[in-house]
């Protein structure tokens, strides 16, 4: 969170910064455990159980590679 506050261009903008960051981790929080769930049993019916974590792996290495292109203003 202090990442993404660090990147508003001015003080202004940092209601709508960490307003969107709140809603968007509980949109995540929601969603996560039906998306999961969903997956979790698509891997058991194709036979491999791995499929929830990999595919979590894969919305994690996006939010990194998001991440690192983040440019704090001073």
């Amino acid at each position: 969170m202090a990442r993404l506050t660090n990147t508003a261009p001015e003080a202004i903008y940092l209601a709508t910064i960490n307003g969107a960051a709140a809603t968007f981790g509980a949109l995540a929080r929601t969603i996560g455990p039906s998306v999961s769930g969903a997956l979790f049993k698509l891997g058991l019916k194709i036979g491999y159980i791995g499929v929830p974590f990999w595919s979590l792996s894969l919305v994690c290495i996006t939010g990194l590679v998001l991440a690192i292109f983040l440019r704090e203003h001073a």
